[in-house]
């Protein structure tokens, strides 16, 4: 690999943004035009998006952002919303949970929940992931929230901290209703959320059954069946939405999500994941560049009690790139000259990745310690340094 760590002048703009690892473009419109790899297969479905769950690097996406009916995949913010008031001690595994009218008559896949009965809190939720019960969402939104309305406020404050630009919730079970909707990539994003925060949780998702009131119902997601990497996460059908499915698969450093929608049938739906899955898996790896915490550079602090600072990585630095261009990485270090004070929380420079001279991924560099401001004459000559361009 080869390494490039001259510095440039760039004005880094400290935003959310740039506290993660950010992807400039498809890797499969680099890999066609620059590496002469073949595209995308061709698929049924209308929108579908691959990334790299580590890393957010965007494969390969069709109409990803179009605005779709999300159907059972809302069930993945539901059992995100309920993951997190699990972390929050806001609710227990153990709560027995009344189920409500409205809970009980809801239509659509149930776990045939009996009208003003009590069920354990982790049956429902698995009920949710495995069995994509719709009684159990709306039971569980009314345990936490009070109303399914109440709960769906929660989902929607969720999307708009996650940065789901295209993403809006009016109900707990992804039956169609106007005003919910949301896009392959904000449920690829939402998906990936859920592996990183919840992993406690995320085996879940591949249990193959859920029994209740002597019914057994098998988990919906059968492509679990045919492919030994597959481990979740969640299918989805309704007459609006069409067949869909977000799913993810790990082989060796590399692990998946594909979300594909508006699928004209079943089969359809797993042949698309399936295909996507193979040309991802084929032609794409993910591999580490830098651990956590390695020092990357050392730079001139000016007005600094320090005069100089030690740039580092906060976390580790993995990159999704197509398979044999390991050779072909440049990595090079983008800086302002660096002022005092500085914040060893707050991001100085970035590494920019480059395959091509492609940018394929930043990410953020921070001081190794922060730096108080200096006094006196050494502040002075700082200042003319900077004043005269030193």
């Amino acid at each position: 690999m080869k390494t490039d760590l001259s510095l440039k002048q760039f004005i880094c703009t400290l935003t959310f943004a740039l506290l993660q690892l950010t992807y400039a473009t498809s890797l499969s419109e680099i890999s066609q035009k620059e590496l002469l790899m073949p595209p995308p297969p061709s698929v049924q479905a209308k929108n579908y998006i691959i990334i790299d769950a580590e890393t957010g690097a965007v494969i390969a996406e069709k109409n990803a952002h179009t605005q779709i009916s999300p159907a059972s995949l809302t069930k993945l913010m539901t059992s995100y919303v309920i993951f997190h008031a699990l972390s929050q001690n806001h609710v227990s595994l153990e709560d027995d949970v009344y189920i409500s009218t409205q809970a009980w008559k809801t239509e659509g896949s149930r776990m045939f929940l009996s009208e003003h009965s009590k069920v354990n809190l982790e049956k429902l939720l698995k009920g949710v992931i495995v069995t994509s019960a719709n009684d159990a969402s709306v039971a569980l939104s009314e345990h936490y929230a009070g109303s399914e309305e109440s709960f769906y406020a929660i989902m929607n404050r969720m999307a708009q901290n996650f940065g789901l630009k295209n993403t809006q919730f009016s109900s707990s079970t992804g039956l169609d209703k106007k005003n919910h909707y949301s896009s392959a990539a904000d449920i690829a994003k939402l998906s990936s959320r859920i592996i990183q925060d919840f992993p406690e949780y995320f085996h879940w998702f591949q249990e193959e059954e859920v029994k209740h009131a002597d019914i057994t119902q098998s988990n919906r997601n059968q492509l679990m069946l045919k492919h030994d990497d597959i481990d979740g996460l969640k299918t989805g059908y309704t007459k609006q939405a069409g067949y869909c499915l977000a799913t993810t698969a790990k082989r060796g450093n590399t692990r998946l999500i594909i979300v594909t929608a508006n699928s004209p049938s079943a089969q359809a739906r797993d042949r698309d994941t399936l295909a996507l899955l193979n040309y991802a898996f084929r032609f794409f790896e993910t591999t580490l560049v830098y651990p956590k915490d390695t020092q990357i550079t050392t730079q001139k602090v000016y007005k600094g009690v320090l005069k100089e600072a030690h740039l580092t990585t906060h976390k580790p630095l993995w990159v999704t790139i197509p398979k044999g261009t390991t050779e072909q990485l440049l990595i090079d270090v983008e800086a302002t000259k660096l002022i005092a004070p500085l914040d060893a929380s707050t991001p100085s420079a970035q590494l920019v990745t480059k395959i091509n001279n492609q940018v394929i991924a930043t990410a953020p560099l921070y001081p190794h310690t922060t730096i108080q401001e200096s006094t006196g004459i050494h502040r002075l000559i700082d200042q003319l340094k900077l004043m005269v361009g030193l």
